[in-house]
Protein backbone atom coordinates (compact mmCIF):
# COMPACT_ATOMS: atom_id res chain seq x y z
CA UNK A 1 0.00 0.00 0.00
CA UNK A 2 2.98 2.29 0.91
CA UNK A 3 4.23 1.82 -2.96
CA UNK A 4 0.80 2.48 -4.24
CA UNK A 5 -0.08 5.80 -1.85
CA UNK A 6 3.30 7.07 -3.76
CA UNK A 7 1.71 7.36 -7.56
CA UNK A 8 -0.97 9.07 -9.02
CA UNK A 9 -2.83 5.59 -9.63
CA UNK A 10 -6.12 5.48 -8.19
CA UNK A 11 -6.60 2.59 -5.79
CA UNK A 12 -8.29 1.34 -2.38
CA UNK A 13 -8.05 -0.93 0.17
CA UNK A 14 -10.79 -3.31 1.90
CA UNK A 15 -9.46 -5.17 4.64
CA UNK A 16 -11.50 -8.03 5.61
CA UNK A 17 -10.93 -8.92 9.34
CA UNK A 18 -13.20 -12.58 9.52
CA UNK A 19 -11.94 -12.89 5.59
CA UNK A 20 -8.22 -15.10 6.01
CA UNK A 21 -6.91 -16.16 2.75
CA UNK A 22 -10.68 -17.19 1.87
CA UNK A 23 -13.23 -14.91 2.43
CA UNK A 24 -16.50 -15.96 3.67
CA UNK A 25 -19.76 -15.47 5.38
CA UNK A 26 -20.53 -11.16 5.83
CA UNK A 27 -17.37 -10.51 4.39
CA UNK A 28 -17.87 -12.62 1.40
CA UNK A 29 -21.11 -10.58 0.45
CA UNK A 30 -19.93 -7.51 0.90
CA UNK A 31 -16.48 -7.98 -0.99
CA UNK A 32 -18.74 -9.65 -3.96
CA UNK A 33 -21.06 -6.18 -3.85
CA UNK A 34 -17.80 -4.21 -3.99
CA UNK A 35 -16.55 -6.17 -6.90
CA UNK A 36 -19.70 -5.47 -8.92
CA UNK A 37 -20.05 -2.24 -8.03
CA UNK A 38 -16.27 -1.74 -9.31
CA UNK A 39 -17.46 -3.47 -12.70
CA UNK A 40 -20.91 -1.91 -13.10
CA UNK A 41 -18.48 1.64 -13.12
CA UNK A 42 -15.74 1.07 -14.70
CA UNK A 43 -16.99 -1.41 -17.85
Amino acid sequence: MKLLNGTNIRHTLFEYPTGGHNIDGSSFSTAMQRTVEFYKARL
